[in-house]
């Protein structure tokens, strides 16, 4: 039987947290779409635009990406997808001064109210993982990306206590706010996160 999410759902959590691996498994498993704001940057990137160059920049220094460009990309996301698919937001919002035009986009758009799943992390084991990531890259001579060293990881998690950490606090009065430890193993973390949504899923018709 195929199932589906109610709710849109909005996944936090600080680098190598897994919440992108998380968010690519759910949109698949419950036929939603996922809205990766760091994928659709980099499509601009690819593209040449100058927004695309201006994220470029941006993201080698592992520095956040400016609230308007994100509203740009958000905005002309959902004039291109269908109404009733639920997303799993994977990168935005990012910070506090974000959250006002992320709601006027979803009001705009009618898409209600979202579940949180925030997975937490310490600042030691996220970095951690990361710099082991480059590691096994490096010796299985994949590409490594620009953003992807340890200079910049260490930035990308101060930027995330920072500016993105103070957003849990935020949705942690939201009514379907869910915390997950990622500091378990991925079978531990697949298994608390689908319970955890038990409440947002069923049959799809």
């Amino acid at each position: 039987m195929n199932m589906k999410l109610t709710h849109d759902v909005i996944v936090l959590g600080p680098p190598g947290s897994g919440k992108g691996t998380q968010a690519r498994l759910l949109a698949k498993e419950f036929g939603a779409r996922h809205y990766e704001q760091g994928q659709l940057l980099r499509d601009e990137i690819a593209s040449g635009s100058d927004i695309g160059q201006k994220v470029q920049a941006l993201m080698n220094s592992g520095k956040l990406v400016p609230g308007e460009i994100i509203e740009q990309v958000l905005e002309e996301y959902f004039k291109k997808q269908e109404i009733n698919t639920p997303v799993v937001f994977d990168g935005v919002p990012r910070t506090m001064d974000q959250i006002s035009f992320f709601e006027r986009v979803m009001n705009h758009h009618n898409r209600g109210e979202q579940v949180i799943l925030c997975f937490e992390l310490s600042d030691e084991i996220s970095e951690r993982r990361l710099l082991g990531r480059v590691a096994d890259y490096e010796g299985q001579g994949k590409e490594v990306r620009a953003d992807d060293n340890s200079e910049v990881i260490k930035t990308r998690i101060k930027e995330y206590q920072t500016l993105t950490a103070p957003l849990l606090e935020h949705y942690k009065s939201y009514p379907h706010f869910i915390s997950i430890d990622a500091s378990m193993t991925i079978p531990e973390v697949d298994a608390a996160v689908r319970t955890a949504l038990k409440p947002y899923i069923i049959a799809a018709k």
